[in-house]
């Protein structure tokens, strides 16, 4: 009779005798939602890799030093799809094993012979899975058969699932020392084989600049125009004072969740009400503010984009806050009862040290040794349960902060200037600031700035028709005036891609020593709308798919596929809201435009793209090409 293989005996006991706080840690470096099947998946590998290792087995044993006997229970390794058929059959009351699903673990399992010690490891017995008429896998042995049903398995998954608190409106994210892209001090970027592109790239802007300007002087004798320094100075001192006023509000979020902790409010009642109240006056205050002052585009997009960037932050921070006092709630709850439990077993104890008989309903029926195995049981869980709150309220880096210790003003300042808009206890961090690289930042964050200003300037304001031009004239220079633009609209597009995700960013980072910095990623590989919508952006999209996409799923119960158009369709509304303010138009063409990417996002995965990804490459950079210049002349011109 063969033996277990080594890694299957590895895995197993993994599976019987890790800690339960290495469960969680492991769920955290997976960045999957908290549960306690690490080890489960761990498991199913270790027997996918038996069944493709041809080798002959020799001589090997799963031993257990926490057991005695032979008596051993071994859990079915269901799959999440098979763990949602089975929470639908939860109904039948005797539920077995479908055929194809027995057949299917028979034929995982057989063939397995199990060596199982006892606990001095001496008296060795065979043993090998097999089912019942009766729909239960069997553990035979010569000294017991132990078995379990797919009740058993689901019973027990759905206990572990219940009392230990996960995450309904968070989809765990790792933070962890990372650096962008096309950062100079990145090793990748400095070993690239497209280096030379990135360094061309800079130089023609350069070339542009210089030709730029000397034309500009000997047409005019000014080197550079005074339209669009004008729009700037434009009420900046009222700018300032607003988006400071703004920033500094935010911190109602930091009181509200102060008013928490103390006991004072809520949070599951009535607090996230006072939250998204608050929130709601918080944005269209921001925008009424840039109506009522009639603010040109420049301040306009500027304080509308960062009432959105704050709004996220405190979005995030009072959820998180929230689901935290939750589970500090649920922590208490689970140790008074933990020390109800001990306070009746310790009752039990002097009763018979002192001879007085006290009996249980379960003593009384004669049953005292399994009344004694439940309670054991049950305290086993409560500890369980009670890590499992400990290693959500503590900081999941460095493991220095435990909730509510977090919930203070130097904490909360440090968010708003971490560049992150999802809000963790603790952040991996740098050791200290390197003030040339906040310098070399700034001063590319002012040449972007300035590249952008006079490429607009020289190249996409002359060319736009004036707006008291009739409607058919528009029309009929739509054509020209779009093959105009479209190579200094495409270049401003990359430019503030990099204005604000690597210098802007990165000077924040740098600043809060945040040592993750993974703003984006090689976006302009994309093969596809959805890759590019995922690596483009990436804090935007870590909010977005902690905060809408798996709180929709939890919260609203909705399906994959409606939870992504809901994430989209609010994207898209989002957008429009900030074209609008900029625009004063109400036309909703970016938001057909957006969600025109859903049957793009379709073809994209067919069977043609797929095989030829340089086709997508393309079909993707034509899109970035013509998309949002046509639709900026949409905007300005209807």
């Amino acid at each position: 009779m063969s033996r277990a293989p080594t890694t299957l005996a590895r895995a197993f006991s993994a599976r019987r005798n890790e800690s339960y706080r290495h469960c969680l840690k492991e769920d955290r470096k997976a960045a999957k939602p908290l549960c306690p099947d690490t080890v489960t998946s761990s498991f199913d590998a270790a027997l996918q890799q038996d069944e493709n290792d041809t080798s002959t087995p020799t001589e090997s044993t799963i031993s257990r030093s926490d057991t005695a006997g032979s008596e051993e229970v071994i859990d079915a390794a269901y799959n999440d799809k098979e763990y949602e058929k089975q929470k639908e059959r939860t109904s039948n009351p005797s539920p077995q094993f479908s055929r194809n699903e027995t057949e299917e673990k028979i034929t995982t399992l057989k063939g397995h012979v199990r060596r199982i010690s006892d606990k001095d490891g001496e008296n060795k017995v065979d043993a090998e899975l097999k089912q019942s008429d009766a729909g239960r896998i069997e553990l035979k042995t010569k000294d017991a058969v132990s078995s379990f049903s797919k009740d058993d398995s689901a019973a027990r998954r759905r206990r572990t699932r219940t009392n230990i608190p996960k995450r309904k409106e968070f989809h765990d994210l790792v933070f962890e020392p990372r650096m962008t892209a096309l950062d100079r001090t990145n090793p990748k970027s400095a070993e690239s084989p497209f280096l030379g592109f990135y360094s061309l790239f800079w130089l023609s802007l350069a070339l542009l600049v210089v030709k730029t300007l000397a034309q500009n002087y000997h047409i005019t004798g000014h080197f550079l125009g005074s339209q669009l320094h004008a729009t700037f100075t434009q009420d900046i001192f009222a700018v300032f004072w607003v988006d400071l006023l703004m920033v500094a509000s935010s911190s109602f979020c930091l009181v509200l969740h102060k008013l928490v902790q103390y006991g004072l409010v809520d949070w599951d009642r009535e607090g996230w009400i006072v939250q998204h109240v608050w929130q709601t006056i918080y944005l269209f205050g921001a925008i009424g503010v840039t109506w009522a002052r009639d603010w040109p585009w420049i301040q306009t997009v500027f304080l509308v984009l960062h009432a959105l960037v704050m709004l996220m932050k405190q979005y995030s921070y009072s959820t998180h806050n929230g689901y935290l006092s939750s589970v500090l709630k649920h922590k208490q709850a689970q140790e008074a009862e933990l020390r109800v439990l001990r306070e009746g077993t310790g009752a039990r104890r002097g009763s018979a040290d002192s001879g007085v008989e006290i009996n249980t309903p379960a003593q009384q029926n004669g049953d005292g040794n399994t009344s004694q195995e439940e309670q054991h049981e049950q305290e086993l869980e409560l500890l369980a349960d009670i890590e499992g709150c400990e290693e959500e309220l503590t900081g999941p880096v460095y493991g220095k902060i435990k909730y509510p210790a977090n919930v203070t003003l130097p904490n909360f300042l440090d968010y708003l200037l971490v560049p992150s808009l999802v809000y963790e206890i603790e952040y991996p961090r740098t050791e200290r600031i390197r003030w040339p690289y906040v310098l070399e930042k700034s001063a590319a964050t002012f040449g972007c700035f300035f590249l952008m200003v006079m490429i607009s300037e020289h190249y996409v304001l002359p060319v736009i028709p004036p707006a008291d031009m009739p409607v058919q004239d528009k029309l009929a220079n739509l054509p020209w005036v779009l093959l105009d633009i479209i190579f200094p609209f495409i270049t401003l597009y990359l430019l503030t891609f990099y204005l604000i995700f690597e210098c802007v960013l990165n000077v924040f980072a740098e600043l809060s020593c945040m040592a993750d910095r993974y703003f984006y990623s090689t976006w302009w590989n994309s093969v596809s709308w959805d890759e590019f919508a995922r690596d483009w952006n990436k804090p935007v999209h870590n909010f977005l798919l902690r905060h809408v996409y798996h709180s929709s799923i939890s919260n609203m119960k909705l399906s994959k596929k409606r939870a992504t158009l809901l994430t989209f369709f609010l994207s898209s509304c989002i957008h429009e809201l900030v074209m609008a303010c900029i625009t004063r138009k109400i036309r909703f063409y970016l938001l057909g435009f957006q969600m025109l990417q859903l049957p793009l996002i379709t073809m994209s995965r067919s069977r043609w793209f797929r095989e030829w990804k340089v086709a997508g490459n393309v079909f993707f950079w034509f899109g970035l090409f013509t998309g949002p210049s046509f639709l900026c002349l949409l905007y300005v011109l209807l």
